[in-house]
């Protein structure tokens, strides 16, 4: 016999829910890795390079200088 996989039903939906919920929060108070950091950062000098029209090898110079 195999047991049934369906709904969880209101009572277990609502634990999965809370219990997802609670993890969510957590890792909301988790700070944001350095690397993804340096990461924005590189990406906010390159879009700022691009508007002001500066060509794609002084962009690339500019954000290893920065490095």
């Amino acid at each position: 016999m195999t047991k049934d996989r369906g709904t969880a039903g209101p009572i277990g939906e609502e634990a999965i829910g809370a219990r997802l919920k609670a993890l969510y929060e957590e890792l909301e108070r988790e700070p944001l890795p350095t690397i993804f950091v340096d990461l924005l950062e590189k990406l906010d000098r390159a879009e700022m390079a691009a508007a002001n029209g500066a060509p794609s090898h002084a962009k690339r110079k500019r954000s290893e200088e920065a490095d």
